[in-house]
């Protein structure tokens, strides 16, 4: 009988577990220039805007660092080094990667970008498509 039991509560639980996936977003919400699209990110590259190119850079290290926090302190910890981004890039790299993808993917957001630096950086892949 406990194995009947034990067999209820697994496929309860798994259901419920199936359930909560069907339900997860198909977009993930964000705020800052992260949302601005990679044109808007080439625009102020062309001009050279100094103080905009420093808000995409901030964004990115608080974008990754969160990243790695969550990694580390999150629901599910990875073991100290396991995807944790270790080497964060400096502001000449951050703004040379972007405006490669950014060329590359102009209808795409800045976000998605720095989704994808993470990922070339050894992390894992975790935002998804970006909504305002």
């Amino acid at each position: 009988m406990k194995w009947l039991f034990s067999l209820f509560m697994f496929a309860f639980a798994t259901t419920a577990y199936a359930d909560e996936i069907d339900r997860a977003p198909d977009w993930v919400p964000f705020r800052g220039v992260g949302i601005l699209s990679c044109g808007h990110f080439l625009q102020h590259k062309a001009e050279n805007n100094r103080n905009q190119l420093g808000l995409y850079v901030e964004w990115t290290w608080g974008y990754i660092s969160a990243y790695n926090g969550r990694r580390a302190f999150g629901d599910q910890p990875q073991p100290k080094t396991k995807y944790v981004i270790q080497d964060i890039p400096d502001f000449p790299t951050v703004i040379a990667f972007l405006d490669k993808y950014c060329r590359n993917n102009p209808l795409q957001s800045v976000a998605n970008g720095v989704d994808v630096l993470i990922s070339e950086l050894g992390g894992v892949s975790v935002s998804g498509p970006v909504k305002k």
